[in-house]
Formats: structure tokens, sequence, C-alpha cells
């Protein structure tokens, strides 16, 4: 009978710490991971206005096939909006990125360049105290008191640097460019609450209960977190363009792209938990203790690629059109040297008239994470651009793209829990334990996700004067989004309890897995959605050196707040 508790006991212990685990998504899974196929990508506001239906010279910066078409020299600062186009100046405030870029030309070469980097830093230090009194015994004076105190700690911290260097050259009919990108992001976080698992964070809590009539401590509890988390990552690309004029009417375009991407998520935090119910008898004891301690280490690495098509074609002197085919692809992989880590240790002493009494676990999950992620996606999108009369350009098109990620990720968990028991008689009697449970489990997180998107923006173009240029658009979009996500334990082996008693006898059993362990969820997600958005710009050139650019100025024209700037020098 006392086997078969002991058996239970270790099937609790088990199923109620990694399987809990498990099945909260408290693994050691990995966040998904997206590789950066754009950053900074400047758009000018004549592309953001009219969805992509007509460009100017700024959508050209980081096109290697395209830096020629850029006429003359420019210079791209903090003013010309590059990072996402949604700066609004007259705030005062930014996004935080310095940015500068440049585009000249020199002995039939036209060198770009364009730099582009934010840091921001976010610390917070909170200290609270209190002091309660109580009446225990209801006489009208206070005979004990509590003293709390909570400290909390977070600190986030980003830097992200970007940098495009490139060139582009002319021969006759053929334009070709190269560029290279690098971007570089670090990310440290020290979270006041960890979002993902329970008892890390950053933070001390302290607490004592004392008798005001002999000043003894009567409680004391000391509680101390602390997590790190680093997120490092880092992109090589390589892009190469090249048009060739094949008439007056016809031009064909390509532009292909390659590049190698590095994640390197880091998680350390340990927990700890101290609690003395007698703190002021130095000859009784009735302490617990709790400690917990997690590490992650991961490297995801991956490559990617992709290649657009483009066609340009001069149906008459007031009609042009354009045809873009693309397709993209990046295929990553978890390291073999990624790894997880966690230790729990709790025990617990009480002394009694005949000796102590003793309780303690110990458990320790080591994992190897493995796995892949993929992704795919083709695009293309046809335009024409209607001339009506000297003043009015008129712009309609279509776009569809299709975008699959498939992710998969293993972990091979192997666990040990010890439980040792000393019931305090001060005598080793069948009665006293330590009992070592072992298992290993493999465990998966599998996502298959599709996008499909149908574009249809039409825009117009007024030209004012020499001067003043305004520009509408609209665009209809119809997104069908779906995924699949399944969470599984694909193999699990036996529960291998071994347990020596206090009275030298030896036991062996294997306990068959839980039947009530949640061993495999599936979700589906659906949605459909369609959207009509519409936008405005207006561009005003007072000479031939400068161009400003003004999104966001109506309905008030007069809120200043709401206006967005892009200027750029031309010289």
């Amino acid at each position: 009978m006392k086997k078969t508790l002991i058996a239970i006991l270790m099937l609790t212990l088990v199923s109620t710490s990694v399987f809990a685990a498990l099945n909260d998504g408290q693994s050691y899974m990995l966040n998904n991971y997206l590789p950066y196929f754009d950053n900074i990508a400047p758009n000018s506001f004549s592309s953001i206005s009219t969805y992509g239906l007509f460009t100017d010279d700024l959508d050209y910066m980081i096109n290697p096939g395209k830096i020629t078409f850029i006429d003359g020299n420019r210079l791209y600062t903090n003013l010309s909006n590059l990072i996402n186009g949604n700066e609004a100046q007259f705030t005062g405030i930014g996004l935080g990125d310095y940015a500068i870029g440049t585009k000249f030309d020199v002995k039939s070469i036209s060198p770009v360049f364009l730099y582009s980097t934010n840091r921001n830093e976010n610390i917070n230090e909170v200290n609270n105290t209190s002091k309660t009194y109580y009446d225990n015994d209801n006489n009208g004076y206070y005979d004990q008191t509590n003293f709390y105190q909570n400290n909390t700690y977070s600190n986030i911290s980003n830097q992200n640097k970007t940098a495009y260097l490139g060139f582009g050259k002319q021969m006759d009919n053929i334009n070709i460019g190269l560029l290279y990108e690098y971007v570089k992001n670090n990310g440290f976080s020290m979270p006041t609450i960890d979002p993902l698992y329970a008892n890390f964070g950053n933070y001390t809590n302290t607490e004592r209960d004392s008798n005001l009539v002999s000043g003894d401590l009567i409680y004391t509890e000391d509680q101390f977190a602390t997590d790190t988390i680093w997120n490092n990552d880092s992109h090589h690309r390589l892009l190469f363009g090249g048009f060739d004029k094949l008439s007056d009417k016809l031009k064909v375009g390509l532009i292909a792209k390659v590049g190698y991407s590095t994640l390197k998520p880091v998680t350390n935090a340990s927990y700890s938990d101290n609690i003395d119910q007698s703190p002021w008898n130095q000859g009784f004891t009735d302490i617990s203790v709790e400690t917990d301690s997690l590490y992650k280490n991961m490297k995801i690495s991956g490559l990617g690629y992709s290649f657009t098509f483009i066609t340009y074609y001069m149906i008459n002197k007031n009609i042009k059109s354009q045809i873009d085919l693309g397709y993209s692809a990046f295929g990553g992989t978890i390291a073999d040297s990624s790894t997880g880590y966690r230790y729990f240790n709790s025990y617990t002493e009480h002394t009694m008239a005949n000796g102590t009494y003793y309780d303690g676990q110990d458990t320790t999950e080591t994992g190897m994470i493995s796995g892949s992620k993929n992704q795919k996606a083709i695009h293309i999108n046809s335009k024409a651009i209607i001339k009506m009369n000297d003043n009015f350009n008129f712009g309609i098109g279509i776009g569809f793209n299709n975008k699959t990620v498939s992710n998969i990720e293993h972990n091979n968990y192997n666990y040990t829990a010890v439980d040792t028991f000393d019931d305090g008689d001060g005598i080793q009697t069948g009665m006293d334990y330590v009992s070592t449970a072992t298992y290993s489990a493999l465990s998966s997180n599998e996502t298959v996700a599709s996008n499909y998107m149908l574009s249809l923006p039409v825009a117009i173009v007024f030209n004012l004067n020499k001067m003043f240029k305004a520009r509408i658009g609209a665009n209809y979009t119809y997104k069908v989004q779906n995924s699949t996500n399944t969470v599984a334990i694909d193999s699990i082996t036996p529960i291998n309890v071994h347990t020596v008693y206090g009275d030298g006898t030896v036991a062996n059993s294997i306990i068959p897995s839980p039947n009530n362990i949640n061993d495999g969820t599936v979700t589906n997600t659906v949605s459909r959605t369609s959207t009509t958005t519409y936008n405005y710009s207006l561009a005003y050139s007072p000479n031939k050196n400068l161009t400003l650019e003004i999104m966001g100025f109506a309905p008030n024209l007069i809120n200043l707040t709401l206006w967005k700037l892009q200027a750029v020098i031309n010289f």
C-alpha cells in the first residue's frame, strides 16, 4: 500500500510540472519569427497617397535597377520622412531614428548611400512599503505589526541599424545596379513580470510579522526574482537589378535579392522564495524554501531570396502600363546547439518533539530544440497610367499576392524528479524514502498559414500649376487568412520510479503515461475581410532644388500636429 502511495505521489508530481507547462504553452517553443525582407524601404508620398500607382525619385532609392532613373543628385535627411512615411514633424516628436542618405553621379556611375539608426531605453523602478497594525485579542491595544516591502524593476532597450550601399550605371539602353543591405537589431528586456512563465520577473518582496509585546519576529518571507531576455538578429542582403529598353514602347527588367538572416534569442531567469514560520525560536525550525531557474539559448538562421520580373509597355502616348510578377522564399532552421534547461527545487523543514520532519522535491528538465521555418510568397500587380490632359492623370490597378508560412518546432525533453521524505522520528524506517522518477518526451508545435489578398487601387493626380500638384487615391482590398496550429506530444516514455526506503528496501515501478494529459490540440482559424481606404497628398516645388510633400493636412487645415512632411533636396 505504501509503495502504491509513493507511485501516485510521483505521478502527481510529474503530471503537475512539465506536462502542465507543455499544456499551458510554457515550454521552450520558439516564438514566431519573420525575417526582414524589407525594413526602411522608403516610399514617397506620391506612392503612399496613390497606393503605388504613381511614384517618383524617392521610390527608386533602394531599387538597384532604378537608381539611374533618379534625375540629378539628392540629399535625404530626417526631413525626408524615410522610415515609414508617418512622422508628424509639426508635433516636434519623431520616431527616434536618425536618417541620412544621398545619391549623386560621378563618371557615369551613380553611387547611393542610406543609413538609419535608433536607440531606445526605458528603465522603471518602483519601491512600495507598507506597515499594518493588528489587535489580535481585541483589548484596544496593538499587539502585532506587519511590514511589507515590494521593489520592482524593468528595463527595455532596443537598438536598430539599417544601411544601404550601392551604385547604378546606365549603358546605352541598359540600366543596372547593385545594392548591399545590412540590418542589425539588438533587443534587451528585464520585465517586471514575465509574460510566459509564472514567478519569473524582476522584483523583490520582503515581509515581516512582529510581536509588539515581546519584540520577536513571528514570520518572515523573502522573495527574489531576476529575468533577462535578449533578442539579437542580423540580416545581410544583396540586391541586383537591371532594365533593358527593347523598343520605344517596351522595357523589361529583373530585380533579384538574396540574403542571410540570423536570430539569437536567449532567456535567463531565476526565482526564490524563503519562508520562516518561527524566526523567534532558535531551537525550532519551521521553514520552506522554493527555487526555480530557467535558461534558454537558441540560434535560428536561414537563407532568403526573391526575384521580380517587371514589364513596362506604352500602349500609346497617353497610356502607360506596367506588370510585376514576383516570387520570394525563406528557409530557416534551428541550430543543433539550441537548448533549454529548467531546475525547480522545494523543501520544507519542521522540528517536532521527537525530531525534524523533512520533505523535499527536485526536478530537472533539459530540452534539445530543433525545427524549421519556411516562407513562400508570390505576387502579381498590374497598373495603367492614363494622361487625360496636361493637368490631369488617372491611374488604376489590380494586384494579387499569396503568402504561405510553415513552422515546426520540436522539443526533446529529459525529465528527472527526486522526492525526499523524512518523517522526523530520528530513525530511518520504511516511512522514510528517496524516490526518483525519470521519463522523456518529444513535443512539437506546428503552424501552417496562408494569406491571400486582392487589391484594386485607383488614383488621380492634378497638376494645379508649375509649383503645386494634388493627389487622391483609394484602395479596395479583400483578404482571406487561414491558419492551423497543432501542438502535440509526439512520443513519451513511461515514468520509471526508483525508490529507496529508510529500512533498505528498494522498489522499482513503471507508471504509464497519465491518461488525463492533454497530448494534442489543433486550432484552425479563418478570416475574410474587405476594406476601402483613402489617402491624399500635396506637392510643392518652389524651385528646382527643393520638393515639399504634405499629407495629413485635412480635414483641419490649421491643426499642424496632423501634418506629415517629406522634404527632399535636389542639387
